[in-house]
This record gives structure tokens, C-alpha cells and sequence, in this order.
């Protein structure tokens, strides 16, 4: 009897931690809201963004930010579904002339890890839908060893 309960509570722990750990991954429905050209601000300039529809199991996305009437970055990026069902943001960063800062293998690999009936979360970005046709896009970065938070405000256009 003393064995069973020992199994019986090892069980129990075991399925409370596998449950903690497991997130709801969300559906396309979730995502594709993000589909479509978007201007705004962040980073004390103008951003511009785009989203496609999620085609294949891929949305795919471009980023471009431009200040004092140049270009200083953009971004290429997707989201997709994987075979398991889970979901996943990647991107790089490329300079105007179109040199990549990550090296060949070192995309930015954001997994999900958060969802409300308005907002989506992967790794440090979260895509907040404000109204049909606002976003607001919080990005948490460790800049010189310090936690910062850069908001964007989108509206679509």
C-alpha cells in the first residue's frame, strides 16, 4: 500500500509540473490579424512593417526603419507552424546594403510563449492588436546589461 501511494504521488508530481510547462499553442485565426501593411514609430524614427497571410504554414514578414530620410535597418522574418503543432518567430537583421548582422546560421529563433484574445507572444515581442487597425508591438532587449522595453505604435494602412 505504502508503494502504491509513493507511485500514486510521483505520478501526481510528475503530471502538475508536465502541465505547468505545457502552453496552448495558438491557430492561425490567433496570428493572421498581424496580416498587412503597418507604419509607426520606435527606435526615434518611422517603421514600417508587413505581414502576409500565412500560406503553407508560414506568414512571412519585412521590417523596414528609416530616420532623418535614410534607411537604417530591415528585417526579414517568419512565423510558422512546425509539424508538432508548435509555433515559432524567426527573423535576421540586414544593414541597407544588405549585410546581414547575424551570421549565416544565427537567425533570431523566438518560440511562443503566449497568447490573449488580443495579443500574441514570442520569446521578447509581443504583438497587441489596439482596434481593427492599430498594434502596438512591445519589445524587451538587454541593451549594456540592462533590461529596456521599446514600444512601437502601429496603425494599418
Amino acid at each position: 500500500m505504502k508503494y502504491l501511494f509513493i507511485v500514486f504521488l510521483l505520478g501526481s508530481i510528475t503530471l502538475s509540473v508536465s502541465c505547468q510547462d505545457t502552453i496552448a499553442q495558438p491557430t492561425w485565426d490567433d496570428i493572421e490579424w498581424i496580416s498587412g501593411d503597418w507604419i509607426g514609430d520606435g527606435f526615434g524614427g518611422t517603421s514600417y512593417e508587413h505581414w502576409s497571410k500565412p500560406i503553407a504554414d508560414i506568414m512571412t514578414g519585412t521590417y523596414r526603419h528609416v530616420s532623418d530620410g535614410k534607411n537604417n535597418f530591415f528585417e526579414f522574418f517568419t512565423i510558422s507552424k512546425r509539424q508538432d503543432g508548435s509555433f515559432v518567430l524567426m527573423l535576421r537583421h540586414f544593414n541597407p546594403d544588405m549585410n546581414a548582422w547575424e551570421d549565416k546560421e544565427g537567425q533570431l529563433v523566438w518560440e511562443f510563449n503566449g497568447k490573449t484574445d488580443d495579443s500574441i507572444t514570442f520569446g521578447p515581442c509581443t504583438y497587441k492588436r489596439v482596434g481593427e487597425d492599430k498594434m502596438e508591438i512591445e519589445l524587451i532587449m538587454q541593451r549594456n546589461g540592462k533590461k529596456d522595453t521599446e514600444i512601437f505604435n502601429f496603425k494599418r494602412i
